[in-house]
């Protein structure tokens, strides 16, 4: 396997996430990469729900690494483009930006399912096929089971 702990910690950080609700598609601060960040960064998660944070514009602080892939979607004034900080950002999860691309492709281009709960197990089923082949995973059942069992009980609800 390739670079086992930073993909240990990945999964880890992910699973974290999804277990706190502080997971979601189509939202920088929040998707896959944004909790990568989030968590390697000490930048606090921010989700839709935190509308104070977007009133005042400090919840893309967290999301440069977003704009400076994607800087065709930038349409907020309020939003600054800060390479440098997008560049530290990608650098801290441990991934190369290509990688970084990888990953959220697999999360946001998931099948959405029939619920919020559907997509976003099905975005991490995604990631987790990606990092397996980014790490050279042999198996992993073990954190596929991991996030079943957590998807099992959160859709049960």
């Amino acid at each position: 396997m390739l670079k086992e702990s930073l993909y240990h910690k990945t999964v880890d950080i992910l699973y974290q996430a999804y277990f706190n609700d502080k997971l979601e598609h189509g939202h920088p601060c929040a998707c896959a990469i944004g909790n990568l960040v989030a968590a390697n960064t000490g930048i606090a998660p921010v989700t839709v729900n935190d509308v104070s944070l977007f009133n005042t514009g400090t919840a893309f602080d967290g999301s440069q690494w977003y704009w400076l892939l994607k800087p065709e979607n930038v349409g907020i004034k309020k939003i600054i483009i800060n390479n440098e900080v997008g560049e530290q950002q990608i650098k801290s999860t441990g991934y190369s930006m290509k990688e970084i691309l990888e990953i959220e492709r697999a999360f946001e281009g998931a099948d959405g399912g029939d619920t919020d709960e559907d997509f976003k197990f099905n975005g991490l089923v995604a990631v987790l096929e990606t990092l397996k082949e980014i790490h050279q995973v042999e198996n992993n059942d073990t954190e596929l089971c991991r996030f079943k069992k957590h998807y099992v009980t959160k859709a049960a609800l």
